[in-house]
């Protein structure tokens, strides 16, 4: 079995800010050389996301940012919706309480089939990047192909 890892770096905006990174996925898994197997993507750090979902303007736009604002209550600011305060801004005296929420209920890393040199993603599925902190940030991003040449 062979392993191919690459780093690669992004700057995103902050609050749900969103970057599609399928391009990059078939590009490192070509690079990789890799026929049959798997890709892996990992984010690093607490407050940003992945997420699979098709990209979309209602979706990327306005749903996302609505389910996590009015549907799940989690907006940005001092608190929950119903005034609960964030925890999280006592014990560390910054902003960001909603920034982790948010990421918790998405996805930190996925892996997705490659079969053929081919990234097996649907014809509507698509891979985000989210900025899930208040303001703007550098992100880290791994990718790891592992399988058979």
């Amino acid at each position: 079995m062979a392993v191919f890892t690459k780093k690669v770096e992004y700057s995103l905006e902050g609050r749900m800010s969103k970057l599609l990174i399928d391009d990059t996925i078939k590009q490192v898994v070509s690079e990789s050389g890799i026929r049959e197997g798997y890709v892996m993507v990992f984010v690093a750090g607490c407050v940003a996301a992945l997420a699979v979902t098709e990209y979309e303007p209602g979706i990327v736009k306005h749903d996302l940012d609505y389910l996590f604002e009015k549907g799940m209550g989690i907006p940005y600011g001092q608190g929950f919706a119903d005034g609960t305060p964030y925890k999280h801004h006592e014990t560390w005296h910054d902003d960001n309480g909603a920034s982790h929420l948010r990421s918790l209920l998405l996805h930190h890393s996925l892996s997705i089939p490659v079969l053929d040199h081919e990234v097996m993603l649907g014809p509507w599925q698509n891979v985000l990047l989210i900025e899930c902190d208040t303001g703007p940030r550098n992100r880290t991003l791994w990718y790891q192909v592992q399988g058979e040449v």
